[in-house]
């Protein structure tokens, strides 16, 4: 049965050029695989547009694109079997071609380590009769499952299942850890011992590993802190971590614990044939579950990222160059400057832009952008470079006149400008926001303005003299989605 998009028209919160989901609830980004001129995503999905229990979970859904822009979705890769392995759900879990077969796999909550191949071109996956090929542990078994990411070494695939690890597992009791598998054929599994000493964060989820220049990056998410990273080296299937990264920036609230507050959590990767490697990621919801049920769906993907190592040996980030082919009308202001008044930015408006604005600090200690400001100030949304703090800081708290959102925790990195100028790069779509900043990092947040006038950007400084070198935008265009059989006529 095709995939069908129902269409959302007086949804102002709906963004028109990340990926989402037809309806419901998305989440992880799972499996992520370039073949032939196409990049496959699979997703986690859930026929229910809020998070409440298990109902209607057990989905892995998929789409493809050839550029990041215009979207095929394919029919569901797996959906949880109540009599199997994967009874509670079928879980995060990653790709591996072997053999000349693709693999997706992934854990079946509760019941094991579970694997599917396609054989009509990947619209559809059927689930191996090695079902599941690891089973749930024991409790003699020091082990345990949970989401896989997997890789060729010489003549052994391996597997790290990425968790936890402690006295007492649970969030904020124990800390990250891979439990290590390798096989020669898919089917035959032993284990290997832990991938690398235990970290410091609660947990490793949804992990990616892959060679990064020189070195080797492990791009996971913990529950309590979202996406990042660990750099280091790897040799016969250990890794030793010598660099940690954060992608996401905000600190987890400490009640519930769970770091599930509109920010970014769950990144997976692609390499492309031009050997640029391009993350996506989950952006959560920052509302209620009662609001999502109203709206019909939940949560959506971030814009595609490069990731690559600097000369300097630190990690850079910034937007894949096929966004480009989005940019529509186009306005671009002469230099202005300001010792302390908020300029707004004339002829600049809108929900849906990419702006670029590279800022020479002056002698002011805090330089930044307005954006989705109502003319009285009353919803605007806040980029700051603090030069007291050195930090870069994205304020949601005063984004939208909805008293009911939950995502009101900022984020907020640590960063100082290089030689007093700073580039902030930012992407507007409805309710998100994510701001490059030198292409060091980015901050990300959803943020629901309720005004229809929330549409301006103002440029301030504080503490002395700044000045606005350069400033870009563009009104940005829109995805397309074709469901698969749809685009095979």
């Amino acid at each position: 049965m095709p995939i069908v998009r129902p269409d959302f028209p007086d949804d102002t919160q709906r963004p028109a050029y990340h990926f989402v989901a037809p309806r419901n609830w998305l989440n992880d980004p799972n499996g992520n695989f370039y073949w032939d001129g196409t990049y496959h995503l699979f997703y986690q999905y859930r026929d229910v547009p809020h998070n409440e229990g298990t109902d209607g979970f057990g989905i892995w859904a998929h789409a493809a694109t050839e550029n990041f822009i215009d979207w095929v979705d394919y029919p569901h890769a797996f959906i949880g079997n109540p009599d199997g392995p994967d009874y509670v759900g079928c879980w995060s879990g990653g790709h591996i071609l072997h053999g000349g077969t693709h693999y997706l796999v992934y854990w079946g909550n509760r019941g094991g380590m579970c694997m599917g191949t396609s054989s009509d071109g990947f619209r559809t996956w059927q689930k191996h009769e090695r079902y599941p090929f690891i089973a749930a542990p024991t409790e003699d078994d020091e082990w345990f499952l949970h989401d896989p990411t997997l890789w060729h070494d010489g003549d052994w695939i391996y597997l790290c299942s990425g968790w936890q690890i402690g006295e007492a597992r649970g969030i904020g009791t124990s800390k990250d850890a891979g439990f290590m598998f390798r096989s020669r054929n898919m089917l035959d599994w032993e284990y290997t011992g832990l991938f690398y000493e235990p970290g410091e964060e609660s947990d490793l989820a949804v992990p990616d590993f892959f060679p990064f220049g020189d070195t080797h990056m492990l791009l996971f998410a913990s529950h309590t802190r979202g996406a990042q990273y660990y750099l280091g080296s790897y040799t016969d299937g250990k890794f030793t971590p010598e660099q940690h990264g954060r992608i996401n920036y905000t600190i987890c609230d400490p009640d519930p614990g769970m770091q599930i507050s509109g920010d970014l959590i769950a990144p997976r990767s692609w390499e492309t044939p031009d050997g640029r490697r391009i993350m996506i990621a989950w952006i959560a919801e920052g509302r209620d579950s009662e609001a999502m049920k109203t709206a019909g769906w939940s949560g959506i993907m971030s814009i595609p990222r490069v990731l690559w190592m600097g000369d300097d040996g630190t990690v850079r980030t910034g937007p894949a160059r096929e966004l480009e082919a989005l940019r529509g009308e186009h306005v671009g202001l002469a230099a202005q400057s300001t010792d302390g008044a908020e300029l707004t930015i004339e002829g600049v408006a809108g929900d849906r832009l990419e702006l670029v604005a590279e800022i020479d600090c002056g002698s002011a200690r805090q330089v930044g952008l307005k954006f989705r400001c109502s003319p009285d100030g009353s919803e605007q949304t806040v980029v700051t470079i603090d030069r007291d703090t050195r930090e870069a800081v994205l304020d949601v708290a005063s984004s939208s006149a909805d008293d009911s959102l939950t995502g009101l925790l900022p984020q907020q990195a640590a960063y100082a400008p290089d030689g007093g100028t700073v580039q902030l790069r930012a992407f507007l779509d409805a309710s998100v926001i994510e701001v490059f900043v030198d292409d060091r990092l980015c901050l990300t947040k959803r943020i629901y303005p309720t005004r229809a006038d929330s549409s301006g950007v103002r440029f301030f400084a504080a503490g002395g003299k700044a000045s606005l070198r350069r400033f870009d935008c563009w009104q940005m265009g829109v995805s397309t989605y074709t469901s698969f059989d749809q685009a095979a006529e």
